[in-house]
């Protein structure tokens, strides 16, 4: 998830990804796209590149093999980001061996 538009295909241009890398980003609050993605009510936009299929709504719970919590709003975490639930929900979207950084 990433709040600021225009990031991600900055990142891609210049972070050389393996062939096959299947990277999808929901621009919003992350919050809100992680609640989507776990209840399976998908909204927002959609930035990504795949080499295969990538999941859709109500696929997303235990099919991410990482999440990174990089949460920040200027210098500081937005407090409801900051919860047992934030991290509940985010944990439910991880595979197997999944790792929430």
């Amino acid at each position: 998830m990433e709040f600021e538009r225009g990031l991600l295909d900055e990142v891609t241009a210049r972070l050389p990804l393996p062939t096959g890398t299947r990277l999808t980003v929901r621009e919003g609050d992350a919050a809100e796209v992680v609640a989507g993605l776990v209840s399976g009510v998908v909204t927002g936009l959609v930035s990504g590149l795949a080499a295969g299929p990538v999941p859709g709504a109500g696929e997303w719970a235990g099919s991410t093999d990482l999440v990174i919590d990089d949460l920040y709003r200027g210098i500081t975490t937005p407090p409801h980001l900051t919860t047992a639930a934030w991290y509940a929900d985010t944990s439910r979207l991880l595979a197997p061996g999944g790792v929430l950084v």
